[in-house]
């Protein structure tokens, strides 16, 4: 594996944990991390970009509820080029609650197609997730 090739690969990994730790802390914190033209696919057959109803934007800062803990597992990352890759795995995450309840246990699989702009930032320009 080449030298760039190791690079693009740590990048995502770093990139995709930095976006979980966003998400922990609220979905406003998330938005920085995302393209201006990213779709998100969600599990409960939710499609978002920036022209649905709700935007990505609005299900962020209006609709989100924050992740308590998440745990990446089984992880691959297929580099599409230089600047571009996707990361697949495994996740299992829980929901922030109220004091006193259990938080609610999620297991599912996940990808996000990251890309390198020109000025050398990562953004997501997609994200997936399925429960399983």
């Amino acid at each position: 594996m080449s030298t760039i090739s190791k690079r693009v690969r740590a990048a995502v990994t770093d990139m995709e944990h930095q976006a979980w730790r966003a998400l922990r802390e609220s979905g406003a914190a998330f938005l920085p991390y995302i393209a201006s033209d990213c779709v998100l696919l969600l599990d409960d057959r939710q499609v978002l970009d920036s022209k649905s109803s709700p935007s990505i934007s609005q299900f962020l800062e209006e609709e989100f509820k924050p992740w308590a803990s998440y745990d990446m597992y089984d992880v691959h990352v297929v580099e599409i080029d230089m600047m571009a890759a996707t990361i697949c795995y495994g996740v299992t995450a829980t929901r922030a609650t109220r004091p006193g309840k259990t938080p609610r246990v999620y297991q599912g699989v996940a990808s996000s197609t990251w890309r390198q702009d020109a000025g050398g930032d990562w953004k997501m320009c997609t994200h997936q997730q399925n429960l399983v």
